[in-house]
């Protein structure tokens, strides 16, 4: 057994190296766990072409508000404190949340070989019998591969882009066969810029009036508050008339939707909220600002220069050294928070209006 952990661990390394020299060799990596969909990365494990296609051919209505992530992004939280919305508190128990909350463009809805009690297996691309009115999807699509309307509802949460990094590294893991795993400076490089760009696009639909966009880090600081917008977005007490309930049971709602989408509560319950394909709970520990538990200062600043320099169509290197060397006030931690301030106001990661 150590000598095989030894020779993954050798394999590991000459991939790092042949990544980070050799122009090119990112796309291959890339390509042995992921698929290129319309200039777009999607993991093969969750998703194909034809599942693509069909969200995107998708015509949402008045019954749909979509919840769009980036994953990692507080997907299954939000989607919760919807459902629970959506159904007046009525939901409360269900075998997973991709039965009651379908993810359209992915495997697991349309096949009963991940989940035979979801309603999408067995009766085709009929969206009638989810459950609730109006009904919650969820995608983790950018915004130009989400079919986008102006009947439907979309809630979009973004999170700053190094603590998804580190979150999305942990969920990786799961899944994707140890030798193939890439260090972590190595999966940066691979996949910070998308989820940059994944921010920027929905952050030019923020005007529409029938997006909200939500920040995870404000979400974790106030639930109740975003609870409470997202009934307004949604209407929620004409919801709650249509289903023969009185107003001032409004507030009673607030706090069922508070409670189950409460970390304990989902926690305790992590196979309703597990991977599809991993089996695994994707509640992990929800933190803002853990981003330092991997990232080095030094791989906070190639990462900030490398973001910047593409931005600004400067050559990476350049940049990278431009931003090198000197020791800062107030230890590692401290830097690294300063530094990913500036990215964020840089590269759309945590943008207010």
């Amino acid at each position: 057994m150590p000598l095989l952990s030894l020779c993954v661990h050798i394999v590991r390394l000459a991939l790092h190296i042949l990544e980070s020299t050799i122009p090119g060799f990112s796309e291959f990596w890339l390509s042995l766990e992921t698929l290129n969909y319309k200039g777009w990365r999607f993991p093969k494990a969750v998703h194909t072409p034809a599942t693509l296609d069909r969200f995107l051919a998708y015509e949402p209505t008045e019954d749909d508000v979509i919840v769009a992530t980036h994953p990692k992004c507080g997907t299954h939280w939000v989607t919760q404190m919807l459902l629970q919305l959506a159904s007046c508190g009525q939901l409360d128990a269900f075998p997973h949340i991709n039965c009651v909350a379908p993810w359209i463009d992915s495997k697991c809805v349309c096949d009963p070989h991940f989940y035979p009690q979801s309603p999408y297996s067995t009766k085709g691309t009929s969206l009638d019998t989810y459950a609730t009115r109006p009904r919650i999807i969820k995608t983790h699509n950018p915004r130009y591969l989400t079919p986008f309307s102006s009947k439907a509802k979309y809630v979009v949460v973004c999170r700053n882009s190094f603590d998804v990094m580190v979150s999305m590294y942990h969920h990786a893991s799961l899944f994707i066969p140890l030798i193939f795993l890439p260090f972590f400076p190595s999966f940066v490089r691979l996949f910070l810029r998308q989820h940059v760009e994944w921010n920027d696009g929905w952050w030019h639909a923020r005007n529409e009036p029938n997006v909200l966009i939500l920040h995870y880090e404000d979400i974790k600081a106030d639930p109740r508050q975003c609870v409470e917008r997202l009934a307004e977005f949604l209407h929620i007490e004409g919801v709650a008339r249509a289903a023969g309930q009185q107003q001032q049971q409004h507030a009673g709602l607030i706090e069922a939707a508070l409670h189950r989408s409460s970390f304990q509560y989902m926690k305790e319950r992590g196979d309703v909220f597990s991977d599809f394909v991993s089996d695994q709970s994707l509640i992990r520990t929800g933190k803002v600002g853990g981003f330092a538990e991997l990232f080095t200062p030094r791989l906070v600043q190639e990462t900030y220069a490398r973001l910047e320099a593409e931005r600004l169509g400067l050559p990476v290197a350049g940049a990278a050294a431009g931003h090198r060397g000197g020791r800062h006030a107030g230890g590692p931690r401290g830097w690294c928070e300063r530094q990913l301030s500036r990215l964020a106001c840089a590269c759309c990661t945590y943008l207010r209006a």
